[in-house]
């Protein structure tokens, strides 16, 4: 038999708004001044969540919006910011045909007289109503992080004021001048236009709840905005419009979508923005962007083909082309997009990078090793993640010395990854640098000691297959240090004293295997077979025998115990061992000969002579040999 190893949420900043100076307020005989002066005549007051004031409750309505036919168009909630000044979203109040009806906390009604002003940017709109409560306080929307609790007031489905709770989920910035928070608050629609408290009682923001539910704060900042005229205009005398079906409210609604992580709502309002306004390239990309997160990859590229159009050296949109043809796992016209992208600007690295993401999906690792070395020479951020990328395309184009590079450098940054540190010893030892392949191996059994046997075993298969025995045997020597208790770690170092015909330091060893390990059948072979070798043929004998009764339809057993008792002349104990053996294998033909040459000590020609029509078929030169061997008895 022969010896074989043993395997073994980004917050941005918000822009502030307009602030409102404090002044006294200006009456006229004949009219009050609309103006917004709200910091000196608003409510300070407590206020806890679970039990909203009637301080509180006396400067929220709600309203309904009535079409030509006196029919509902939109219901809502607005609250005062000053005498006879309630504020509320534009895309409510936009509707109105002939009138809104109001009511307050109590159900008395409340006298829309018309629109002050609006901010179609800001979805925010002043109206004028017969209330002289001096409003509610205005706070500071930046003081709004993520996990702060907030209150909503505003109207129940039946038009009654109620209370909301819940907190911030995430601030988002729709563009450079407006943020908006994201709230938990469950709620009808009716709640929109309601404003949101902060835990003190202060108004931060003004509830615009979106289709499907979706509530957000808009900044209380953005009423500073709005026209401090103080002409009204009457709601008989107003054209209704669609909010949404604008340009301004499309795009509010289809980027506050998106920031919430509703593409598909915000997909629909976007491309009624892009009808709107065709030649607006940034929106043109925001849809594109919409399409590719969608997966309507083919609307996407078409979007962006209109972009280039317009611009058609934006380097930047070909590359965007080329990311949409990845995600279709078009590869080859992914390729095209990026050199073209490359042709207009040769320092855009995210060129190189995206082509060898390209080259690699294509299998052609020789360019994309190269593209992605094009990258890391920019230096950026990703440099170690990349060098990961470049190891194992080396590594399948079989340059292992720069595998072990590329691997090592992505090493200084990812010290603790198992599978990174196995990489770089693996390329280590294709590239035959095998000293540092097995320091390499060693250090990753301190850093895995669950995998400590694999990486020794490794290290010595290494060494052995290298033909450098005795670094070998250092090896395994190391691996038995490590694991004492381990038969295969024992085994193996064995195994390795056997290569250098060291059989007296591999008994010892053997018969440690067979202590740790005592149905170890290979190692009672090979203690055998060292036995053998140092001619101790009855010890040799003992292990065979174990070995077969381990495994008693192994032939080689039987036959090794045969041949060690002819090793002794103990022609008449060899001769069932080797009976057995050619029972076993009947093609056996080494076992064959050595049971004639039994059989021929044993003073039996004849059986001999019988095995010798058998061997001219089985074994042409043994049967010569063994012809002449009878020949002389």
């Amino acid at each position: 038999m022969q010896l074989t190893l043993m395997k073994a949420s980004i917050k941005f900043p918000i822009k502030k708004m307009m602030i409102i100076k404090k002044e006294e307020v200006i009456m006229s005989k004949r009219k009050l001044s609309l103006g917004l002066i709200l910091l000196a005549l608003c409510i300070s007051f407590t206020f806890l969540q679970g039990a909203v004031s009637e301080q509180v409750l006396e400067n929220v309505f709600s309203f309904t919006v009535l079409g030509p036919n006196k029919e509902t168009l939109a219901k809502g909630t607005g609250f005062l910011v000053a005498k006879q000044i309630l504020v509320t979203n534009y895309h409510l109040i936009s509707q109105a045909v002939n009138k809104v009806e109001g009511l307050n906390y109590k159900g008395k009604k409340v006298k829309f007289d018309g629109i002050i002003s609006f901010d179609k940017n800001f979805n925010l709109a002043l109206c004028k109503v017969n209330q002289k409560k001096l409003g509610l306080k205005l706070g500071n929307f930046g003081s709004l992080q993520a996990g702060k609790k907030v209150t909503v007031v505003g109207s129940n489905e039946s038009g009654d004021i109620v209370e909301f709770n819940g907190e911030v989920k995430d601030i988002h910035e729709i563009n450079s001048s407006l943020s908006v928070a994201e709230l938990t608050i469950s709620g009808p629609q009716t709640l929109s236009g309601a404003p949101v408290l902060d835990e003190s009682g202060v108004v931060v923001g003004v509830l615009m709840v979106l289709e499907g539910g979706r509530k957000v704060a808009l900044p209380v900042d953005g009423i500073g905005r709005l026209s401090q005229t103080s002409v009204v205009k009457k709601f008989k005398q107003w054209k209704a419009e669609k909010y949404f079906d604008t340009l301004e409210g499309s795009l509010l609604a289809g980027r506050i979508y998106e920031a919430v992580g509703e593409s598909g709502r915000a997909q629909i309002h976007l491309e009624n923005a892009v009808k709107l306004n065709p030649n607006d390239v940034e929106l043109l990309l925001q849809l594109a962007e919409i399409y590719s997160e969608q997966r309507n990859f083919e609307s996407a590229i078409s979007t962006y083909e209109k972009v280039l159009q317009q611009q058609p050296d934006r380097d930047d949109v070909y590359l965007k082309i080329g990311n949409v043809y990845l995600n279709m796992m078009k590869w080859n016209e992914a390729i095209a997009s990026f050199q073209k992208a490359y042709e207009l600007n040769q320092q855009n690295e995210k060129t190189y990078l995206y082509m060898g993401q390209a080259y690699e999906e294509l299998r052609q690792f020789d360019k994309a090793a190269e593209s992605y070395e094009k990258y890391v020479s920019f230096n950026p951020e990703d440099k170690a993640e990349v060098e990961k990328r470049i190891g194992l395309c080396k590594m399948e184009i079989e340059d292992f010395q720069g595998a072990a590079k590329a691997f090592a450098e992505a090493l200084k940054k990812f010290t603790q990854d198992l599978d990174l540190h196995e990489n770089y010893a693996q390329a280590l030892l294709k590239a035959k640098m095998y000293d540092e392949a097995a320091q390499k191996y060693y250090e990753l059994a301190q850093l895995n000691p669950e995998r400590a046997e694999i990486y020794f075993n490794t290290v010595v298969r290494m060494y052995d297959e290298a033909k450098m025995p005795e670094k070998a045997v250092e090896a395994a020597q190391k691996m038995v240090e490590a694991k004492p208790q381990s038969d295969t770690a024992h085994y193996n170092l064995g195994y390795l004293y056997v290569r250098l015909k060291r059989f007296k330091e591999a008994v010892d060893v053997f018969k440690k295997v067979i202590e740790l390990r005592p149905d170890n059948d290979y190692a009672y072979y090979n203690l055998g077979y060292c036995y053998n070798q140092t001619k101790n043929y009855r010890e040799a004998i003992k292990a065979f025998q174990k070995f077969a009764e381990i495994n008693p339809d192994d032939p080689n057993g039987w036959f090794n115990i045969g041949i060690n008792y002819m090793m002794l002349k103990n022609f008449g104990a060899a001769l069932e061992p080797l009976k057995k053996t050619v029972e076993l294998k009947q093609d056996f033909s080494v076992a064959w000969y050595n049971l004639a040459i039994t059989y021929l000590n044993l003073n039996d020609r004849y059986s001999a002579i019988d095995i010798l029509e058998k061997l001219k078929t089985l074994d042409p030169s043994l049967a010569q040999r063994l012809r002449d061997i009878i020949s002389r008895y």
